[in-house]
């Protein structure tokens, strides 16, 4: 665009000559190679985290492009098209390798499954099709960043340095096989990278010429092939890298309580028999409690590719077949007396001590397929017939002295160990009654001479009891733990939940090994506490029942720090972000876009007395130097934003710091001659509206140079709000230039004055929210508590009695403040002799009552696992929780003030109709309510 005055001498001198070679810019292929080998340095150091020789290859490459991308956009006139092409091309490689392992799966399920698989928590892991996408994209987004803002900037160790930090992590989590390769060639990738990036910086500086290059190169390749020899050297003799130590033994050590566990399918399998199922074993007895095993990795077996497990011998043997689905840790679900595994595409190995099998250095993945080869178990016939223990099992039958009670029971015990031990367990199972789930806890010998005399125990303390009892009875035992049974899914296939989770005796039989022996006790207590249930279905419930109060109860447990620290990090990350942005992007934005307003009504608006066409007086004059000045004003400071160029050179010397552009020359040399020289005597509109033109076309044109990095960062930057090209046109932001401490004083000293008018404009307002919210509190009244109805249960009904039951009373007592009920009863639903259920009402406190929406969603949640129904016994609403084992009936009373719970066995069908007979009873009716139906969404929401 070349635009000038009619008749007037032309704007454009001669072309400034071109900048001397003294001050070239960085080559951007240059910045772009020591980027490369600084991203190439972290990706072959993350590459040794996975098996095999294929992943060193696939970083190297994902590096490779996302750096040539953004070196080849350099080149084409739409950068920011071809930068963007990153993460496209990426995930289209990725896949590309990932397709020959992907076995008909997703992209998105194949990330998944490669995450879910346990992540890089086991280095090395092998390099799934899921890995091969993430890699790929990680490093070649990672190369394109690095290289984007190196390149931008002008700034070569930028690039070197961005990489670093992922090349640290690595080295942390870097398994010691091949950590002595990853560490010298990526060594040898970060010096090459600062050897490329320091002569960039010489070049550019003018200090450096080809030749010279080439023999600084040279001497450095020298001296880092000595360098990583040196380190080969060092860890040869193990001064820099000791191996570590792999014998080293974990003492035995208590199995720790599990949390509870998401219900979810963990494997399914295919066998002629329903379980066990083993994970390992505890088999060390200090005196009180049952221990893990100790840790000895150099114990550890490889089974090799035939799975073959040593010294195992069978006659007849069984089949069973596993897929896993959603499985914690690298220990497979195996069976007792495996004599081979046949995991395909993993490395097994076996604990001989305990017979557990395990994936190498690497966690179960899910869909993993396996097949067990193991012997038939046993007959009683082959038991009866096997020999005693040999000394090598003598610390299998450490145990301590035998209280009384089972010293009494061995010396009417046969001396076969077969006979014996079965003799000893048939008395113990009729004297244990078995209650709840159970944790692992101490059992000492004194608690098992309790069990003898008919004390309740846990499925845990009774396994434990029985492997005490068989150590006594001379033969080796420990307690295996795993899973038993499973859900069936059709002939011989079983699939495994937490809740199958098992234990059970293994003991040891000359010739035949470790035997698992799985037993019921025949006697259990019926318990109405869902977290008690026992899952066993083979045991049966006694004629007892176990009296659970519920007891709304307010939660006042304090969040740990982190929990704390972490909700607040998550609650103000957003709103964090969102200000960040604003600040970085919106604030500076918002800030020229003012200014520029600014300046163009302070440029047309000045000396209005005075303007007019040509020669119109000293304001036309005044009005045209201005608006040329805004305008050129605003297109330095765009370049300034940019960093292009020298902010405090003249138009005329500005002309250097950029391409030769004739558009660029016109504009310089008219915005001189209208300021300073000649054109001063003589200014035209047509002047100031040639310089606007041309400093809008130019600031546009070098903008759309840029690449879309180098764009945001200059509508982020401040550089031109602080510091402008001329003071003499105005600004919007604030300038401290001299003792800001100073200044920072007397704006403090104003802020009062500046907040009194609006605050004396706030106050009657104030008065008046004050006066309406003291008088809306003043008209309120407390909520009442609730109480009690008159009549809270009969004596009998239907032939049922209900009887009080002082001392389970004394649990509303017991919740003090905390607890959300003033006052409560609780009755015992008896038929005969027989308790068929229980009967809780209870009034809530005023607190509770104050939210009772609230109060009633958290009494249905914290009552029991599981999900109450909403449902009708006539009128009323109720809600129905259905365990195996029992059935829980919640109604709240209509006005709020108590609630009615019932708690009853599964087998007492006509739990709903007696609960509607207390409800009638208590209204004084006679009839009988209809049948229990579903809930009718026509008659009103249930709360």
């Amino acid at each position: 665009m070349s635009v000038q005055a009619p008749d007037r001498p032309a704007l454009v001198d001669p072309p400034v000559p071109q900048p001397p070679p003294s001050d070239p810019s960085s080559a951007p292929t240059v910045t772009a190679a020591a980027t490369f080998l600084s991203v190439a340095a972290a990706a072959w150091m993350a590459s040794g985290m996975f098996r095999g020789a294929l992943p060193r290859m696939v970083v190297v490459v994902a590096s490779a492009l996302g750096v040539g991308l953004v070196a080849t956009s350099l080149r084409t006139k739409r950068p920011a098209i071809v930068q963007g092409l990153v993460l496209p091309a990426s995930v289209a490689l990725g896949a590309a390798l990932a397709l020959p392992a992907a076995r008909g799966a997703g992209l998105v399920q194949l990330v998944r499954d490669a995450l879910s698989a346990g992540g890089l928590a086991q280095p090395p892991v092998p390099f799934d099709a899921g890995w091969r996408v993430i890699a790929v994209v990680v490093f070649a987004v990672l190369g394109a960043a690095a290289a984007g803002l190196a390149v931008a900037l002008d700034r070569p160790k930028l690039g070197l340095a961005l990489p670093i930090p992922v090349l640290m992590g690595a080295a942390l989590v870097h398994p010691s096989k091949g950590e002595l390769l990853s560490a010298a060639v990526a060594t040898a990738l970060v010096l090459g990278s600062l050897a490329v990036s320091f002569g960039s910086d010489l070049a550019r500086d003018g200090a450096s010429s080809g030749a010279f290059e080439a023999r600084r190169l040279a001497r450095g390749a020298v001296m880092l092939a000595g360098l990583v020899g040196l380190i080969v050297v060092l860890g040869k003799v193990g001064f820099l890298f000791p191996d570590p130590q792999r014998d080293r033994v974990i003492p035995p050590a208590k199995p720790q309580t599990q949390p509870p566990s998401r219900d979810r399918v963990l494997f399914t399998v295919k066998a002629p028999i329903p379980g066990p199922w083993r994970l390992g074993v505890l088999d060390v007895y200090d005196g009180t409690a049952w221990l893990l095993p100790p840790l000895d990795p150099g114990r550890l077996l490889d089974l090799g590719p035939r799975g073959q497990v040593p010294d195992a011998a069978a006659i007849e043997t069984q089949e069973a077949s596993f897929v896993v689905s959603d499985l914690d840790g690298g220990v497979l679900p195996g069976l007792a007396l495996s004599t081979r595994v046949d995991v395909r595409g993993a490395q097994v190995q076996i604990d001989p001590r305990t017979q557990a099998l395990r994936l190498s250095e690497t966690r179960v993945a899910s869909g993993l397929s396996y097949t067990i080869t193991a012997s038939v178990p046993p007959t009683g016939e082959q038991l009866t017939k096997a020999g005693g223990p040999t000394q090598a099992l003598a610390e299998f039958l450490k145990v301590p002295d035998a209280p009384n009670e089972v010293v009494t029971l061995l010396a009417e015990a046969p001396q076969n160990p077969w006979d014996r031990l079965q003799f000893v367990r048939a008395r113990f199972y009729e004297k244990v009654v078995a209650v709840g789930a159970g944790d692992p806890v101490d059992v000492p010998p004194a608690r098992v001479g309790q069990l003898l005399s008919g004390d309740e125990a846990t499925p845990y303390e009774i396994t434990a009891a029985e492997s005490l009892l068989a150590r006594w009875a001379g033969v080796p035992a420990r307690i295996g733990y795993g899973y038993y049974n499973g859900d069936v899914r059709g002939p011989g296939a079983y699939e495994v939940h937490p809740r199958h989770g098992a234990t059970w005796l293994e003991a040891y039989f000359d010739g035949l090994g470790w035997v698992p022996i799985v037993g019921t006790p025949p006697r259990a207590r019926s318990s109405l506490d869902d977290e008690l249930r026992n899952a066993d279905p083979n045991i049966q419930p006694t004629d007892e029942l176990a009296m659970v109060v519920y007891v709304p109860v307010r939660q006042e447990q304090p969040p740990l720090l982190y929990v704390v620290v972490r909700q607040a990090v998550l609650v103000a990350l957003p709103a964090g972000a969102a200000l960040a942005v604003i600040w970085v992007l919106a604030v500076p934005a918002v800030a020229k876009a003012g200014r520029r307003w600014r300046r163009r009504r302070w440029a047309s608006g000045r000396r209005r007395a005075g303007a007019g066409g040509a020669g119109a007086g000293p304001g036309h004059a005044d009005r045209v130097r201005e608006r040329a000045a805004a305008a050129y004003a605003e297109y330095r400071d765009a370049c300034a934003d940019l960093n292009v160029g020298n902010a405090s050179a003249t138009p005329l010397e500005f002309l250097k710091s950029t391409d030769p552009d004739p558009e660029h020359t016109e504009l310089a040399w008219l915005v001189t001659r209208v300021l300073w020289a000649d054109l001063t005597r003589d200014l035209r509109e047509s002047d100031a509206e040639a310089a606007e033109a041309m400093a809008r076309s130019m600031t546009s044109r070098l903008r759309r140079a840029q690449p879309a990095t180098t764009r945001l960062l200059g509508v982020a930057s401040r550089t031109s709000l602080r510091e402008p090209y001329t003071r003499d046109v105005p600004n919007l932001w604030p300038s401290v230039r001299r003792r800001p401490a100073a200044a920072a004083l007397r704006a403090l000293r104003r802020l009062p004055r500046a907040l009194a008018r609006p605050l004396r404009r706030l106050i009657p307002i104030g008065t008046v929210l004050a006066v309406l919210v003291s008088g809306c509190a003043s008209g309120s009244q407390a909520q009442p508590a609730g109480r009690l109805p008159e009549r809270v249960a009969p004596s009998v009904i239907s032939g049922f009695e209900f009887r009080r039951e002082p001392g389970a009373e004394t649990a509303y007592d017991r919740a003090g403040k905390r607890g959300l009920v003033s006052d409560g009863q609780v009755f015992t639903i008896r038929r005969g002799d027989v308790i068929e259920g229980s009967l809780q009402v209870a009034s809530f406190t005023s607190d509770a009552l104050s939210n009772s929406d609230e109060l009633r969603r958290g009494v249905l949640e914290s009552i029991a696992t599981g999900e109450f129904d909403a449902t009708r016994i006539g009128v009323e609403r109720v809600h129905v929780l259905r365990l195996p084992e029992q059935r829980i009936i919640v109604w709240f009373a209509p006005s709020g003030g108590y609630f009615q719970l019932m708690v009853a066995r599964t087998d007492f069908t006509e739990a709903e109709a007696v609960f509607a007979d207390v409800l009638r009873f208590r209204r004084g009716e006679t009839r009988r309510p209809p049948q229990v139906r579903p809930y009718d969404p026509r008659r009103g929401p249930v709360t």
